[in-house]
């Protein structure tokens, strides 16, 4: 007998606001190859980078900085680590720009392993063999 699939939300939101984006961008550059071709412009960078790739950032906005209980509970680290990661960059800056994007290109790997690791947890969490680890 197969298993319920354990959606994140429920499968129409999931379907819509987690895979949709995939496919719609990627059909978006199959169907208007010479739109995307040669150099980028700054509309489409926001479409696909800022307004796709990267809103899950935004998101984390609301979970945190816009929530009173965390904003209260977690202060130090929600002051701290922005200046922190802000005086690295500087320092990564200042050791050579090559130095900079070089470790961000590192930590950028590192984020995507771990958001796909981060998946795969919460929807095999319900299921008994990999909700321990297995």
């Amino acid at each position: 007998m197969l298993a319920r699939q354990p959606w994140i939300y429920r499968a129409p939101a999931d379907l819509v606001f987690i895979l949709a984006p995939a496919f719609v961008v990627t059909a978006a550059v199959l169907l208007f190859p010479e739109y995307f071709s040669g150099e980028t412009s700054p509309l489409a960078w926001i479409l696909l980078v800022v307004g796709i790739d990267v809103a899950h950032v935004y998101s984390t906005l609301f979970r945190t900085y816009f929530d009173r209980e965390a904003r209260k509970r977690y202060r130090e680290l929600l002051v701290g680590i922005p200046i922190a990661c802000w005086v690295g960059g500087v320092v990564l800056y200042g050791s050579g720009k090559f130095v900079f994007w070089r470790v961000l290109a590192y930590l950028a790997v590192f984020h995507f392993v771990r958001q796909q690791y981060g998946f795969f947890r919460l929807y095999a969490r319900k299921d008994s063999d990999t909700a321990a680890g297995v």
